[in-house]
C-alpha cells in the first residue's frame, strides 16, 4: 500500500497495476485503492472488472461499503444496470444495504437510469435514512416530473428535525413551482428563513422561480 497509493494518486495506473499485481497479500483497502484509481481515470469498465476479479483472485477478501460504493458509481457511469442489479443483491446478502454510502450509491444508480419507481422501493427498504438519501429520492421524483410525490417525501422528511438542507429546500421549492403550490411554497419559505438559509444562492433562486411560476411577482422582487 505504501507504493500503491502514491502511484494511484498521481494517475500512474500502469505502474500501480504492476505494483498491485506483485503484492503478496492484498486486502480490501488495496483493492479499493486500485478500483477507485480507475474510476478517477474514467475507466469504469476496468474498475468493474477489477471488482469482479477481487472475489475470484482473493476470495478471502470481504467487500466493504467503500469498495461496493465505488463499484456502484462505476455502474452508474456506464449505465450497466445488470451489474448494478447483482451489486444490489450482493448488498442484501452481505447486510451492506444498511450502510448509508451504499444506499446512497444504489439510489443514485436507479435515479440516474430513469428507474425512479425502483428507487422508491429501495428507499422503503432502508433501515437508516439521512439527509443525503432523502434528498436523492426527492430529487429523483421532482426531476421525473412527479412533483406531488416529491413533496410528500419532503413532508415526511421534515418531520425529523434538522434533516432538510439547502439542496433539499431548493428541490422542494422546484416541486412547488411545478405544481403552482404557492401556499406550500410559502410554508417552505418560512422554514428556510427559520434555518437561516434565505441568502443561499440555490435557495434564493428557487424561491424566485417558485413565486414567478405562481404569479406572485411582488414577492419575487426580494430575490432579484
Amino acid at each position: 500500500m505504501i507504493k500503491l497509493k502514491p502511484l494511484v494518486g498521481s494517475g500512474k495506473l500502469r505502474d500501480a497495476r504492476q505494483v498491485f499485481g506483485k503484492m503478496p497479500h492484498r486486502d480490501v483497502y488495496s483493492w479499493t485503492t486500485i478500483i477507485q484509481g480507475y474510476i478517477a481515470a474514467t475507466n469504469y469498465d476496468e474498475a468493474l472488472l477489477l471488482f469482479s476479479a477481487m472475489h475470484v483472485d482473493d476470495p478471502r477478501v470481504s467487500a466493504d461499503s467503500h469498495v461496493l460504493s465505488a463499484a456502484l458509481k462505476a455502474c452508474g457511469q456506464t449505465s450497466n444496470i445488470s451489474f448494478g442489479e447483482s451489486l444490489h443483491s450482493f448488498a442484501h446478502k452481505t447486510h451492506l444495504l444498511s450502510d448509508v454510502y451504499v444506499a446512497s450509491s444504489l439510489l443514485n444508480l436507479s435515479k440516474g437510469n430513469g428507474m425512479i419507481d425502483k428507487s422508491c422501493r429501495l428507499f422503503s427498504e432502508l433501515t437508516y435514512r439521512n439527509t443525503v438519501t432523502w434528498t436523492i429520492i426527492i430529487t429523483g421524483l421532482v426531476h421525473a416530473g412527479r412533483h406531488k410525490e416529491g413533496l410528500m417525501y419532503f413532508s415526511e422528511m421534515s418531520r425529523f428535525e434538522g434533516l432538510p438542507d439547502t439542496f433539499t429546500f431548493a428541490i422542494a421549492l422546484k416541486a412547488c413551482a411545478g405544481l403552482r403550490q404557492v401556499q406550500y411554497g410559502r410554508g417552505i419559505h418560512t422554514h428556510v428563513i427559520s434555518k437561516g438559509f434565505g441568502a443561499v444562492l440555490d435557495v434564493a433562486n428557487s424561491l424566485f422561480t417558485m413565486y414567478t411560476e405562481c404569479g406572485e411577482m411582488h414577492r419575487r422582487a426580494a430575490f432579484v
